[in-house]
């Protein structure tokens, strides 16, 4: 029987995405294209022969980092296009890759909504817990660090400047994030899930984050930090963007839910409402969303697991 194929009968799984038996060879082609088309982008500024360009407000990687990252996001899907099309061809590529299917319209709907406010809502919880263990301090009245920012005069409206900076990030990461989870949510993860859904959350999690790996180098970062920082909150939030895709079988709501992370990062709303005179603990609350927010999404994906519905849609 080919493992790769979804096998029909009384004893196929709920998931057509879901192979039989975990398809090794076929995945080690996947991690080979993913991995090598992303970090040959990221070599010139890792071996410093180009210059990363000067940091972007609420970001520490200047413009140069920012666009070969946002090339290296689309590497995963250009792995799952080559796997699908010429390694092991799926009798249907949009079922067996989460582009399919779209429904129950209900369900889909109110996943994609739950994702949209998810993320952001942690990261503003990750700022409220980490002003409650003083490791971050609010403005919330003159905004302050929003003014520094936005470059705004303590008497412009922010309103308007700051909405049209949190549409201009999220947008434009829409096709961005769909590369990254068309590869990781999409393909790998369904690979993985005959393993059993804590070892295809662990194994997909720790690979996405060594996939980070060249993003650890730049803007004088340490790697032996930022690594296993990487490692940890990849493998976080791809457990709350794998039970996305499980509850509705398709990527969509990851992909929106990733959208989110991106487009409205905790660095970028920790700068907009701190206290601009006053520094706050940024490995706590910022870079990576913070440890303050590992503990956060930690706890929401044990109350997932507890409460029984970090399961596959049956």
């Amino acid at each position: 029987m080919d493992p790769a194929v979804p096998v029909a009968g009384p004893m196929a799984p709920a998931d057509p995405a879901v192979p039989a038996e975990v398809p090794w060879r076929e995945i080690m082609v996947y991690l080979a294209i993913a991995f090598g088309a992303s970090w040959v982008l990221w070599a010139p500024i890792v071996f410093g022969w180009i210059a990363p360009g000067t940091g972007l407000a609420g970001t520490d990687a200047g413009p140069v980092a920012l666009a070969v990252a946002a090339g290296s996001m689309l590497a995963p899907s250009i792995a799952v296009l080559t796997v699908v099309r010429w390694v092991r061809r799926p009798v249907s590529i949009p079922l067996s890759t989460g582009l399919a299917p779209l429904g129950p319209r209900g369900r889909l709907i109110g996943h994609c909504l739950l994702a949209l406010v998810m993320f952001p809502a942690l990261g503003v919880l990750t700022l409220v817990l980490g002003s409650m263990l003083g490791r971050y301090h609010f403005d919330l009245t003159g905004l302050s660090g929003m003014r520094t920012a936005l470059q705004l005069g303590p008497d412009a409206p922010v309103a308007g400047p700051a909405l049209a900076t949190a549409l201009l990030m999220f947008l434009p990461g829409l096709p961005l994030m769909f590369g990254e989870e068309w590869g990781w949510r999409g393909y790998l993860e369904p690979r993985l899930q005959p393993l059993g859904i804590v070892p295809m959350v662990a194994i997909s999690g720790f690979v996405w984050g060594i996939w980070h790996l060249p993003a650890a180098f730049v803007a004088g970062r340490d790697p032996a930090v930022w690594l296993p920082a990487y490692v940890i909150d990849c493998t976080l939030i791809g457990a709350l963007l794998c039970w996305l895709r499980l509850r509705t079988r398709t990527i969509w709501p990851a992909v929106l839910g990733h959208a989110a992370i991106s487009g409205f990062p905790v660095p970028v709303l920790a700068a907009w409402l701190a206290d601009a005179d006053r520094p706050y603990d940024e490995f706590a609350v910022e870079s990576l969303g913070g440890w303050v927010s590992w503990i956060l999404k930690a706890v929401l994906v044990i109350v997932l697991i507890v409460t029984g519905r970090f399961r596959p849609l049956r």
